[in-house]
């Protein structure tokens, strides 16, 4: 149960670094324009 709950907490990070990643998605717009 320990470990499902640290798992919950390990989504969490990763939902941050997911900001840089719609960066790329923006520049991916922007080469397709």
């Amino acid at each position: 149960r320990v470990i499902s709950d640290r798992q919950a907490y390990a989504v969490i990070p990763p939902r941050k670094n997911a900001k840089p990643w719609k960066d790329t998605k923006v520049h991916s717009q922007e080469r397709n324009e």
